[in-house]
């Protein structure tokens, strides 16, 4: 008779097994990460606490007063994915907020923190509470989507959750998506309130609405400002209109998913979400508000639906694998160019090859993440999310050619299921080999176009950038079933 342990062994399917240890794997690997940004002498000092207040046992007033704001909110940044990994890796079990995983955060901040003592860094305890902050943030997102949203983790790396049926997996898989929405929203939110300089002071409010010294006005009421003071401020319009296109890309592809099809949702969606962030911006004293947002939300919403049309467009069956083929190449190609005007803007060329040469092998930084270690700032954490966000939909791209080009592994196995020969149901490239294939493509264009901006004036290479690209080709290929419809293979 097989004993307790036996039993629940092969009560749990193999699958589940499989997506608990992808995301242990995963997050070892982000403590890797985390050891490194924050133990490795990269060369200069992170914190603006003065040699007198370097203590461990400072008083937390003190050394918040001694803290740039900025340094807290990449603490908190840097810890929020170590509780999403974490509990989406304890999701086999019922995942309860008030779990040990509660402790993980802060015990590998308190460990941290020793540790930096030892190397000449700054310890102190406020580095642990807003560490252990982002890593709460985390874990509670992770619960609430898991156990009150749908969110089905074996979806996320592109496997089938056998919780669900064939027929109600589309829904199941468009839960999973209006989940992964509900994470970047709250996360939106949360880089809205960071630094958490925070005030309800109405006279603090008021005086954002007139420039200061430096001529910078917080609150901006009139939608023509940028226009007039053009370009300046023309990169805070971009990210802004960039941060609010995933709203309504999830939101379309949600709705897509299910067969109802709609423009008016992402794009109500996304003007909600920006009259909460720009009105949440308000209290925040170090951050600007700006009614452009609000009318950059409904382009962001179209540029959503847009991109969802495409992905979902690009998935229907063609008469011929040939046609099929072509279009998603094309795909795959436009995007590729894409991604080459983003590296070379702003489009100012070096003429001299003996100073693109020099800038090369002087200039360039050949040790990865030594430039986002060593000044560990906000802009650095978005630069991060940024290179690697950029290629997660070429990642998708490429995974759909792939399989259109050769059938797919699934394809075969449909088919021997269904009784075909040998010749109608040969293998084609199997998922491993989609994972190799996309992840050295990234790496290789992405290292290309870092050797191309040696040849733009302001742009230097950084070998961080490849690594960042082919983990996001890596997540675009584990997306692919996720926002798959079922007829991405041609008959």
């Amino acid at each position: 008779m097989p004993t307790d342990a036996t039993s629940s062994r092969e009560a749990r399917p193999g699958s589940a097994r499989v997506v608990a240890r992808v995301f242990w794997i995963v997050t070892a690997l982000f403590v890797l990460f985390i050891l490194a940004a924050s133990l490795l002498p990269y060369g200069s000092e992170l914190t603006l606490v003065p040699p007198e207040r370097r203590s461990f046992l400072a008083l937390p007033d003190e050394a918040f007063h001694a803290h740039d704001l900025r340094d807290i909110a990449t603490n908190v940044l840097l810890y929020l994915p170590l509780g999403l990994f974490l509990g989406v890796a304890m999701s086999g079990r019922r995942l309860r907020f008030l779990s040990p995983a509660l402790l993980a955060g802060p015990a590998l901040s308190l460990v941290v923190e020793i540790g930096q003592g030892f190397i000449g860094r700054t310890s102190d305890l406020i580095d642990v509470a807003t560490n252990s902050t982002g890593h709460v943030i985390g874990l509670a997102l992770a619960v609430i989507a898991i156990n009150r949203l749908g969110l089905r983790p074996a979806h996320l790396i592109g496997m089938h959750d056998p919780a669900n049926g064939a027929d109600d997996d589309a829904t199941a898989r468009a839960r999973t998506v209006a989940a992964v929405r509900f994470i970047y929203l709250c996360v939106y939110v949360v880089v809205a309130l960071l630094p958490f300089n925070i005030s309800v002071s109405l006279s603090s409010i008021y005086a954002q609405l007139v420039p200061d010294d430096t001529g910078t006005q917080l609150i901006i009421v009139d939608p023509l400002h940028h226009f007039r003071h053009w370009p300046s401020g023309s990169w805070g319009l971009l990210f802004a209109f960039l941060g609010l296109v995933p709203v309504g890309l999830l939101t379309a592809l949600s709705d897509g998913l299910r067969r109802r099809f709609n423009i008016v949702g992402p794009v109500l969606v996304c003007v909600v979400a920006a009259i909460a962030v720009e009105t949440i911006k308000l209290f925040n004293l170090s951050r600007s508000t700006d009614v452009s947002t609000v009318i950059l939300a409904v382009l962001a919403g179209l540029a959503g639906v847009a991109g969802a049309r495409l992905w979902l467009g690009l998935q229907h069956p063609a008469p011929t694998v040939t046609n099929v083929r072509a279009r998603n190449g094309l795909a795959c190609i436009v995007y590729a160019l894409f991604l080459a005007l983003v590296s070379w803007y702003p489009y100012s060329f070096e003429t001299d090859i003996w100073t693109i040469v020099a800038k090369i092998r002087h200039e360039a930084n050949w040790l990865p993440f030594r430039a986002h270690f060593s000044v560990r700032s906000l802009a650095s954490a978005i630069d991060l999310v940024k290179e690697t966000g950029l290629f997660v939909p070429f990642g998708l791209l490429g995974a759909l050619f792939l399989r259109s080009a050769r059938g797919g592994k699934e394809r075969s196995d449909v088919a021997r299921r269904s009784g075909a020969t040998n010749d109608t149901a040969r293998v084609g490239i199997s998922r491993r080999a989609v994972y190799a294939l996309v992840c050295g493509g990234c790496l290789a264009y992405a290292g290309l176009l870092e050797l191309t901006q040696a040849m733009c004036i302001g742009r230097f290479v950084d070998a961080t950038d490849p690594i960042l690209a082919a983990c996001g080709g890596v997540a675009g290929v584990a997306l692919t079933r996720l926002l798959s419809t079922g007829r991405s293979t041609p008959e």
